[in-house]
């Protein structure tokens, strides 16, 4: 992208949103001054978005569940389990 400023061609100049370091942006949305930086910087997202995720498996550890891949076939039964689920996930009955 240039900018036409008195007949002359300007580069719009950016900061680098990861190292701070000033560069010539070449397309409206550019945000890094380098691949490098852009790898860095979505590492780090992942990283904080990745850490979240740990914490909410922690507080609701899910996997270990009562219920069953198959609907049981007695009602009674099946209400029972999922309960219990419920219970064992929220702390809680129905």
């Amino acid at each position: 992208m240039r900018v036409k400023i008195n007949g002359y061609k300007m580069t719009p100049i950016d900061a680098c949103r990861w190292c701070g370091k000033l560069y010539e942006k070449k397309h409206v949305n550019m945000k890094y001054c380098s691949e490098k930086c852009q790898v860095e910087a979505r590492r780090e997202r992942d990283r904080a978005y990745n850490k979240e995720k740990r914490e909410i498996r922690r507080k609701f550890p899910l996997g270990t569940s009562n219920l069953r891949g198959s609907r049981q076939k007695n009602f009674d039964k099946e209400l029972e389990l999922v309960e219990k689920e419920y219970g064992r996930v929220f702390g809680k009955r129905r």
